[in-house]
């Protein structure tokens, strides 16, 4: 019987060189596809050289195990049932078992919970999305059936993509009444868990934003725009890595109003504070790639301020008030809108994190840099440096390029924590058992002296006296 797939934690992947070797190409994928000869631990696909990317398109799967095995991959524990479908029956949605909600405070469809594959014990989030979210649209039952095809159409096209920076989408249950996303589970929490505690230091948010953007590279690369770009979207991994989650699969699908879903309104205001200016005209049938780059910049706010631009000036409007001054603030002339510079919304930021943030909010979108010219801004290469660890251990594959030991001095750090919860819990333990039989004994012993009392004789304690 094979053994479940053991996920692999990588960390501290800042300072693992992200250079592949291409000499020794051929004997590494003989070595790696024999290594997973009998086992049932999947290899995928990922882009983890950013321009170098794979010439090979994501859609063109003939043979979708096979092309997703690549020499540089790194080990992505994923369900037996996802390793050919991104839609599973219902015999194999019978192994998984769900264990508990989540909350997300921004989910937009319905909600959401942690499964467990029994089969091969690997957590998943999964997305609880009901069939009567359609019906806004339309009764007409061909109607809702073509909407419902595009939504699981756009689903199994994201769930296609394979990067470092993007977690993982498996695939997709539905029945009559329901259908359910399956997506990578990431217990650490998001960006928006992590800044309502206190604001993030700069070194850290210009790398989560760096690391953000290498997806957003990725992803528009593939002609694909996230389009849902927000604080609670970018999880956070054990290694303190980015991976971007929630796409908008359909952009019309979760659009609010607030006078038909009210239930929606929070979910509402979201999403216009985050709004670049081209995504309030809507006047196009498909998000540009250039919303994501201004999303992006408004978490970069949000990781350095704790609110969204402005949110303390909307915090008492309501939401049609919020969506009035937004939509008519581009309408005004340059000097009387709400300016989105570094001077007004980092006010105590540093001067590389108000020169990113200025390189990134431009009005104009056909002038907004994109993510690749993003990466190329001279704030987030040095961050790279400063980010990048050494370990104690290390050697060199080429020139100037250098290979860590898999993050020992982190993984001893893990260790060493962990050992010592463990004996914290066992000391407690015994403390607990120490109390519990000290209690025992005190009460027989309480006991035994009452009933002398109340007898006023000794009690035969196993003493036979023998008689003459």
């Amino acid at each position: 019987m094979l053994q479940p797939a053991i996920p692999k934690i990588i960390l501290n992947d800042d300072s693992v060189s992200l250079k592949s070797s291409r000499t020794n190409s051929g004997a590494d994928l003989h070595h790696v596809l024999k290594s997973t000869k009998n086992s049932s631990e999947s290899l995928f696909k990922y882009n983890t050289t950013g321009s170098e990317a794979s010439e090979e398109k994501v859609g063109d799967f003939e043979d979708e195990r096979t092309k997703r095995v690549d020499v540089d991959d790194l080990h992505v524990p994923v369900p037996d049932c996802f390793l050919h479908s991104t839609t599973i029956s219902e015999d194999d949605f019978r192994h998984f078992v769900k264990r508990k909600r989540i909350d997300l405070n921004s989910n937009r469809f319905g909600e959401v919970f942690r499964y467990v594959d029994t089969r091969t014990m690997i957590p998943m989030v999964g997305n609880i999305i009901k069939l009567e979210v359609f019906d806004s649209w339309s009764t007409n039952s061909p109607q809702k059936e073509k909407k419902i095809s595009e939504f699981i159409e756009d689903v199994q096209k994201i769930a296609k993509l394979r990067h470092r920076r993007i977690s993982h989408l498996y695939g997709i249950f539905k029945n009559r009444e329901k259908m359910i996303i399956f997506n990578e589970y990431v217990p650490r929490g998001s960006v928006f868990d992590k800044v309502r505690k206190s604001p993030i230091d700069e070194r850290t948010a210009i790398k989560y934003f760096r690391q953000a953007m290498e997806g957003l590279r990725y992803i528009h690369s593939r002609e694909i725009t996230h389009g849902n770009i927000r604080a609670s979207n970018l999880l956070i991994t054990f290694s303190d890595d980015i991976k971007i989650t929630d796409f908008a699969f359909s952009y019309d699908l979760t659009r609010d109003s607030f006078e038909e879903n009210p239930d929606q309104v929070s979910n509402y205001r979201i999403k216009l504070l985050y709004a670049a200016p081209e995504s309030i005209q809507m006047t196009f049938e498909k998000y540009p790639p250039s919303v994501d780059i201004w999303a992006l910049g408004c978490v970069f706010v949000v990781m350095l301020t704790q609110t969204p631009p402005y949110y303390k000036i909307f915090k008492d409007m309501t939401d049609q008030e919020v969506y009035r001054i937004i939509t008519d603030n581009y309408s005004k002339p340059v000097e009387q809108r709400l300016s989105y510079s570094s001077g007004n919304l980092i006010p105590q930021a540093s001067e590389d994190s108000k020169i990113l943030l200025d390189f990134v909010m431009n009005d104009d979108q056909f002038v907004r840099p994109t993510a690749e010219e993003v990466l190329e801004n001279q704030v987030v290469k040095q961050n790279i440096l400063e980010c990048r660890q050494i370990p104690f251990f290390s050697f060199k594959r080429g020139p100037g390029e250098i290979i860590n030991n898999g993050g020992l001095v982190e993984r001893i750090f893990i260790f060493l924590f962990l050992m010592l919860k463990w004996a914290l819990m066992v000391f407690v333990a015994a403390l607990t058992l120490a109390g519990i039989s000290s209690t025992i004994f005190l009460s027989i012993v309480i006991i035994y002296r009452l009933i002398k009392m109340s007898c006023q004789c000794e009690l035969n304690e196993g003493k036979v006296k023998s008689t003459v």
